[in-house]
């Protein structure tokens, strides 16, 4: 498959929540102590339990999601509304832990001539997250959920990160975490879409074109051959 256009997620694909300050805010907010890893796979394990694969778009809404990823790490919900209220507060610190592989294959698809979209469900702070991380100049374009007023799932996100990086869906590419932001773009006849499944969660789902467990699976499928990763340079 040639690709003229990928479309990146950004939270837990690109930059990923920080466990070890969750576990200290939690303790802060809570005086438990939780391991910084568990914390942070609490994540997968909410978005995997609020996912209805008989009807992707229509999220589970029996819990705040707050409630449910506390669930996940001992809480009850008093102790997890107050933790989530805390993160919320300090969401700045606490997605504040860039993947290793993120760099180096947004480097790859510049020398590729790859357009690359950003498309997140944020709070208007999309745009200064990317600066932060010196990521914004791989980017020829970002949508914001916030900015635009249209949040995924819904399709009429994503053909506004179509139309706005001028590609066709069949020949882009959709990278994400969360399944129901992932199937949506397959429905619209996106040429793939990639659910990023660190936690391996979604094995037994047969509802998506790829799952990867890593930002490095996502090069090898694009092309490039993974141990050049190590040398710095590039094979074709």
């Amino acid at each position: 498959m040639f690709l003229y256009g990928i479309i990146f997620d950004i939270g837990n694909v690109l930059i990923h929540p920080d466990g070890n300050r969750i576990s200290q805010i939690l303790f802060d907010t809570t005086g438990k102590h939780v391991p910084a890893p568990l914390c942070r796979k609490a994540f997968s394990f909410a978005d995997h339990e609020i996912f209805q694969p008989n009807d992707p778009l229509r999220l589970r809404q029996d819990e705040p999601y707050a409630v449910v990823w506390g669930k996940h790490i001992g809480l009850d919900k008093s102790d997890s509304l107050r933790v989530w209220e805390h993160m919320e507060r300090e969401s700045e610190s606490v997605w504040g832990e860039l993947d290793g592989y993120a760099i180096p294959l947004l480097q790859y698809l510049r020398l590729e001539n790859i357009k690359v979209g950003a498309l997140s469900n944020g709070t208007g702070d999309t745009e200064a997250t990317l600066i932060k991380y010196g990521l914004r100049d791989f980017f020829d374009v970002v949508v914001d959920s916030a900015v635009v007023g249209i949040e995924k799932p819904d399709f009429r996100v994503y053909r506004e990160a179509l139309r706005l990086l001028d590609v066709d869906a069949q020949q882009c590419c959709y990278v994400g975490d969360s399944p129901e932001e992932v199937w949506a773009p397959q429905q619209l006849g996106f040429g793939v879409s990639i659910l990023v499944d660190p936690m391996d969660v979604y094995q037994d789902c047969p509802l998506f074109d790829l799952r990867v467990s890593s930002l490095l699976e996502v090069r090898q499928i694009i092309g490039f051959r993974p141990h050049s990763i190590f040398r710095g340079t590039y094979d074709y």
